[in-house]
């Protein structure tokens, strides 16, 4: 989330936090920027105002004191924790897809997920599908307690389009009829 332009999991992070600061102000948040996006934290200033920021320095578990639980929005934890670690694992399309990504790419992301999963007590999922390709693609982590969330859509953002802009979109593009597009 941590960036000047906010995209694709940058987005959903920003909504996620956004969410739980508005529905749920008896948590106490606490937004930890890791190592050299400290320096970017200004891009985070509007989100949950209240939470306080903390520096996430690599090995530094003094920082991580007083915390009932550390969820990771991305496929990375502190090494060291006095909490329960958790995170949440976005897809594993980097891993699956080599078209789209180089090997030593998919060869980094598949160690740092292992890294993950060894120091996690728990991960969450956006879908079945995913857990499921996880579970065959790290099988040692089979016991690790996994749930299924579903993310949200931002009705402000993402609405159905109107027939007069579908038939305008269809006639640019040069569609043919009604189709579906996932």
């Amino acid at each position: 989330a941590v960036k000047p332009r906010p995209a694709g999991i940058a987005v959903y992070v920003r909504g996620l936090v956004q969410a739980l600061a508005e529905r749920h102000p008896e948590l106490d948040l606490v937004l930890y920027v890791r190592d050299g996006r400290w320096w970017k934290r200004r891009f985070v200033a509007d989100l949950a105002p209240a939470a306080p920021r903390r520096w996430l320095l690599t090995g530094a578990p003094w920082e991580l004191r007083g915390l009932d639980r550390f969820h990771g929005l991305g496929v990375r934890l502190p090494r060291r924790c006095p909490a329960p670690r958790s995170f949440t694992l976005h897809d594993l399309r980097g891993l699956e897809a080599q078209a789209q990504s180089n090997e030593a790419w998919g060869q980094q992301r598949a160690a740092r997920i292992a890294q993950t999963v060894a120091r996690a007590q728990g991960v969450l999922f956006h879908s079945e599908h995913t857990r499921e390709r996880f579970r065959a693609r790290f099988p040692a982590a089979a016991a690790l307690p996994a749930a299924v969330a579903h993310p949200g859509i931002d009705h402000a953002h993402f609405r159905p389009a109107g027939g007069a802009a579908c038939a305008a979109l269809r006639e640019r593009c040069h569609l043919p009829g009604p189709f579906l597009l996932q």
